[in-house]
């Protein structure tokens, strides 16, 4: 969580510039959108570096230092966002947008552990004689 005066004024900044950085000011691009932060639901920690991406479209970010993540510039409609963190569990979440709407949408993911095939290694030794 932002626990910190500079942390929270780096929050607000962030979700005020990021339609400016997006090009949501442009008239073909004008519309709402989506921000929150990402969590663990065990520990309550924020984290960094989660994808979040909108289904079937090909926008999307990634979560800052912060824990926070933020996507502009999204008209009207219906939209699924697709969270997911290596060693959590994908969280899929419906969102509905009207005009010009932003909504704060915080997503919790859920621990998962990683399960692979199982590895077999082997080795043969070979003697030499040295000289």
């Amino acid at each position: 969580m932002i626990k910190t005066p500079i942390g929270i004024l780096f929050a607000l900044f962030v979700l005020v510039m990021t339609p400016t950085w997006a090009g949501a000011g442009s008239p073909e691009n004008l519309g709402g959108g989506v921000s929150g932060f990402v969590t663990d639901k065990e520990t309550g920690e924020t984290l960094v570096g989660a994808t979040v991406r909108l289904k079937g479209t090909t926008l999307g970010t990634v979560t800052n230092k912060s824990g926070f993540y933020a996507i502009a510039g999204l008209g009207s409609g219906s939209y699924t966002l697709v969270v997911s963190f290596v060693g959590y569990q994908k969280q899929e979440v419906a969102v509905t947008l009207d005009d010009a709407e932003s909504k704060k949408i915080n997503v919790i993911l859920l621990p998962e552990a990683l399960r692979g095939k199982e590895v077999v290694v082997e080795g043969n030794r070979f003697e030499t004689d040295r000289q």
